[in-house]
């Protein structure tokens, strides 16, 4: 999907999430449901296959959903070439997002994989990434926190949104993994990758994300002037 078109259809998402605020907040509004009806297609929209219409076996297909509520499992497990890459934890918009143990939740479900080295918390209404490499503190729940948006600032930042995780370009993907979903052996390979970062380790990476970002955007632009040439 292109980035019109992924703007176009955060655009409509937000509307309706607008439309009918009050019922989406309320208890009667499931997880089950927010998944179905936001996040699914928030990500569909990225181009990532959440229902496998690709047909593709367990080992290959993009994403791994997790049925119903979960427990000791992330809700959604995306992947590149049957390695995962970042996990998303999702919650019902009543439950509150700041909550400290739906954030331990989340981080805990990638740092104990020693692999996997981000993950996001969202019920749509708020979206939070996390660095989940450093260690799940209870005392600092918002330690790794790279950015944080509620649902009226995807606009404002799409061109991020789509950039970092964007599926519909294999060769952007895959430049933008290599070199941030898996930031620590790139940047410092001495690393083991669940070592604690200190602060200027973490400007520097933040500084690395926005660059290979700037690079992906360059690189989109040439592909569709290349793609639409006569």
């Amino acid at each position: 999907m292109s980035k019109e078109k992924f703007k176009e259809k955060i655009i409509s998402l937000i509307h309706k999430f607008e439309k009918d605020k009050n019922h989406y907040l309320s208890k009667e509004y499931l997880e089950a449901q927010v998944r179905q009806d936001f996040i699914n297609p928030f990500f569909e929209a990225l181009g990532w296959d959440i229902e496998n219409i690709k047909g593709l076996s367990l080992f290959d297909r993009e994403v791994i959903l997790e049925k119903g509520e979960t427990t000791g499992r992330p809700d959604y497990n995306f992947r590149i070439n049957g390695s995962t890459k970042f996990f998303v934890e999702a919650k019902a918009p009543s439950v509150i997002l700041d909550n400290v143990n739906h954030i331990l939740q989340a981080k805990t479900y990638a740092y104990s994989t020693k692999e996997v080295y981000f993950v996001i918390l969202t019920d749509f209404e708020g979206f939070k990434l996390f660095d989940a490499s450093l260690k799940p503190n209870h005392k600092f729940p918002g330690e790794g926190l790279i950015f944080d948006f509620k649902y009226t600032d995807y606009i404002d930042n799409y061109d991020l949104s789509y950039n970092s995780l964007n599926d519909d370009f294999q060769f952007l993907k895959y430049r933008f993994y290599h070199h941030i979903i898996n930031p620590i052996n790139i940047l410092f390979p001495e690393s083991t990758g669940n070592k604690a970062l200190n602060f200027s380790h973490k400007q520097i990476i933040v500084a690395h994300l926005f660059d290979i970002v700037s690079q992906s955007i360059i690189l989109l632009n040439i592909k569709q002037n290349i793609l639409s040439f006569p």
